[in-house]
């Protein structure tokens, strides 16, 4: 994330269920590292044709598509909970009985 921030990069994540598209997007595989590593975990150079959608995984100034969703959530969660008179410090969950953000099981 700093790497990216100090030199202005923006980090781009595949969406979900698109693989068939990005698949007719690449024109031509360039190159290919560390195939010994199965295709998968090799790194691929591929020539692409309007590659996309993309979503911003990171942007320039650090911020994660993580971090905004989870701030938002955690939002609208203490908001609901606040309207409708809900005590956060309670589990309200039957199994398995673990309170969100620890790793203690009840």
């Amino acid at each position: 994330v700093d790497a990216l921030k100090e030199a202005g990069g923006v980090y781009l994540v595949a969406t979900g269920g698109c693989a068939a598209l990005y698949a007719k997007q690449v024109v031509k595989v360039e190159n290919v590292f560390w195939l010994d590593l199965g295709m998968p975990e090799a790194t691929w150079v591929l020539r692409v044709n309007k590659l996309g959608p993309l979503v911003v995984g990171i942007d320039s100034h650090g911020n994660t598509l993580e971090q905004l969703v989870l701030e938002k959530v955690n939002k609208n969660v203490n908001t609901i909970y606040a309207e409708e008179k809900i005590d956060p410090s309670r589990s309200y969950v039957w199994w398995p009985k673990k309170i969100p953000g620890s790793t203690k099981i009840q």
